[in-house]
């Protein structure tokens, strides 16, 4: 017997292989996810399908894939482009079955998965990271003030484009995503798109879109007042710390790399990263809202009708777009970063106070501490 109580409500249109499948897709879809991360190479998309007698389209593995959704067929967005990635059966005699298509950003099939040994000298990053890419077919794009960072030496030893990418984007204080046959490096914390463009703020209010929420607006163990690199300076045949002020720290703690660095543009660049880090981790929380495929990466979120404190702006850190017979299209999001008086109650000392506890009432019976 197939446990199938129909399917999702929410508009969405699918392409595989350039081909619209929507007709054939829409009376047996389940559900649609789709996970974007500003941190993370790549974003994923799982569609599930009922699959009675067998007979729902089997997309090959490779296949170009993409996802709009929205509100209303008039109102909607791609939400996934990329390729599919693996395609999964499951059956069973009292649950009937099921298709799981699992879409992912990044084509495995190609050469950013292949581990190369390359190096580079006295050369800049966009220099670099376009020659590389050429080598697993991507077309590079490098935004912002990353593309213009100086070494004098770049490696890449034993690791693909991909994992490459990763690690020389978080040293940089960027991320770094592949789309398709494109990769893309963009600065953290600058309300830049993974792709480069500048990103508009979406809104999270009570009463109007904003469905709950969990928020920390400030937490302390992230956060530090400076960062502080070194490098050894050949001249001076000694070594030279470098500081780099954390933006809206409130602490007196310093951090300090346990790493030296090649050079001083080098160290300077680690403590940039490092301190962008700590900006973005002093706060963080989750939001969800009724659906909005608007939403992107790194976009200011502006959270309102929470509550004095938690109100304010944050970075959209990660999102999931998901669609499902029970919830209808929801944006659920990772939020970073608090600014814009968030983690301040602009109450302050009006705040009601306590009553005075009556005399004598839960008075220790040994009297008022003294220390040794």
């Amino acid at each position: 017997m197939l446990d199938f109580d129909g399917p999702i409500e929410t508009p969405f249109e699918v392409t595989v292989g350039g081909v619209n499948v929507t007709s054939g897709f829409r009376a047996t879809t389940k559900s649609i996810t789709v996970n974007r991360a500003a941190r993370k190479v790549s974003d994923t998309a799982d569609i599930t399908l009922a699959d009675p007698d067998g007979s729902t389209f089997m997309p090959p593995t490779g296949a170009p894939i993409q996802i709009m959704m929205g509100l209303s067929t008039l109102d909607m967005g791609l939400a996934f482009d990329g390729f599919v990635d693996t395609v999964r059966s499951t059956g069973s005699k009292s649950g009937g079955r099921e298709i799981s298509i699992k879409g992912n950003s990044v084509d495995n099939k190609s050469k950013v998965k292949a581990p190369g040994m390359r190096s580079e000298d006295k050369n800049n990053f966009e220099a670099v990271a376009k020659k590389w890419g050429g080598l697993a077919d991507l077309d590079i794009r490098v935004a912002g003030d990353l593309a213009g960072v100086e070494r004098d030496f770049w490696l890449m030893q034993n690791e693909s484009f991909m994992q490459w990418g990763h690690r020389i984007a978080g040293e940089l204080g960027g991320a770094f995503k592949i789309i398709g046959k494109s990769g893309y490096f963009a600065p953290l914390n600058e309300g830049i798109s993974a792709t480069g463009k500048p990103l508009t703020a979406i809104s999270a209010a009570w009463g109007v879109n904003l469905l709950s929420w969990d928020v920390a607006p400030i937490i302390g163990r992230p956060q530090y007042g400076k960062i502080v690199s070194r490098h050894y300076d050949l001249n001076l045949a000694k070594y030279v710390t470098v500081e780099v002020a954390v933006d809206g720290a409130e602490v007196d703690v310093d951090f300090g790399s346990m790493f030296s660095d090649a050079t001083e543009a080098h160290s300077k660049q680690t403590a940039k990263a490092k301190a962008k880090e700590s900006e973005r981790e002093k706060g963080e929380g989750s939001v969800s809202v009724v659906g909005d495929y608007a939403a992107e990466p790194e976009a200011p979120l502006v959270l309102s009708g929470a509550r004095p404190g938690v109100d304010g702006t944050y970075t959209i850190d990660s999102l999931v777009q998901k669609a499902d017979k029970k919830s209808g299209f929801v944006t659920d999001l990772k939020i970073k970063r608090p600014t814009g008086g968030a983690g301040k109650d602009s109450r302050g000392s009006s705040a009601p106070t306590p009553p005075a506890r009556p005399a004598g009432l839960g008075e220790p019976m040994l009297g008022p501490f003294t220390p040794f």
